[in-house]
C-alpha cells in the first residue's frame, strides 16, 4: 500500500475506472455515473443495508468478504438527501482501489472489526485514507471533464445552477459545491452565501462597491 496519493494520483485513479467502466460495457459514461454497477462488476462488491451500533459510521467496507454495509442508523439521511448514499458507496469504493491491495494478505489492518476482519469506515475521520476516498468518490462521480462540460453551459454561477448540476450528476448539494470549489469552477462566498464564477470574480465584484 502506497504511503502517499495525491490528489492528482487519485483522480487520475478514478478516471482510469471509468475508462476500464465504459470499454468493458460498451457504453459511454455519462452522469449520473453508476456507482454500483461500477462497484460489482469491476470490484466485485457486494452492498448491503445493516445496523452498525457506532453513530459514527455511515458504512464500512469489509475486504475480506468484499462487503459494504451502509449503516441503517443514517437510513433516514439516505433516503432524503438526493446523491447521499451514491457518495457514501463511491467512498467506499475508493478504499478499495486505494487501500485494499489483496483482500486475502496479512497487513496490518487499518481497523479491525469483531471477527478480525479488517474494515474501513467511512466516519467523518481527518485520517488521509478517508480524506483519499473523499477524492476518489468525488471523482468517480463528478468526473473533472464532464463537469466542466456542464458549467460550460453556463454563463454564470449560482446556487440554482448549482443545484441543476447536483441533480444532473446526482449528488448532494454540498457535494457538487465542494467539487466546483476544487476544480475552480465556482466560489462560494462564506460571509454573503453569494456564488461567483471564481474567487478572482469575487474579488472583482467587491471593487465595484
Amino acid at each position: 500500500m502506497p504511503d502517499y496519493l495525491s490528489r492528482d494520483d487519485v483522480e487520475e485513479r478514478a478516471a482510469s475506472m471509468l475508462r476500464r467502466y465504459g470499454r468493458e460495457t460498451g457504453r459511454q459514461v455519462k452522469p449520473p455515473v453508476e456507482v454500483s454497477l461500477i462497484g460489482g462488476m469491476l470490484c466485485d462488491l457486494r452492498w448491503e443495508y445493516d445496523l452498525i451500533e457506532d453513530e459514527s459510521t455511515l458504512a464500512a467496507l469489509y475486504p475480506e468478504s468484499q462487503v459494504v454495509t451502509l449503516n441503517e442508523l443514517f437510513a433516514d439521511r439516505f433516503e432524503e438527501v438526493s446523491g447521499f448514499d451514491r457518495f457514501t458507496k463511491g467512498h467506499e469504493v475508493g478504499h478499495w482501489v486505494l487501500h485494499v491491495d489483496d483482500p486475502g494478505d496479512s497487513s496490518p489492518p487499518l481497523d479491525a472489526g469483531t471477527n478480525g476482519e479488517r474494515v474501513f469506515c467511512r466516519d467523518g475521520s481527518d485520517d488521509w485514507t478517508e480524506r483519499q476516498a473523499d477524492w476518489f468518490a468525488a471523482g468517480l462521480l463528478m468526473p473533472e471533464p464532464r463537469l466542466r462540460d456542464a458549467v460550460g453551459r453556463y454563463n454564470r454561477m449560482s446556487w440554482p445552477i448549482i443545484e441543476k448540476l447536483s441533480e444532473q450528476f446526482d449528488v448532494s448539494k454540498e457535494a457538487m459545491k465542494v467539487r466546483l470549489e476544487q476544480l475552480g469552477l465556482a466560489y462560494v462566498d462564506e460571509e454573503t452565501g453569494r456564488v461567483y464564477r471564481s474567487r478572482g470574480d469575487a474579488q472583482g465584484q467587491q471593487t465595484l462597491f
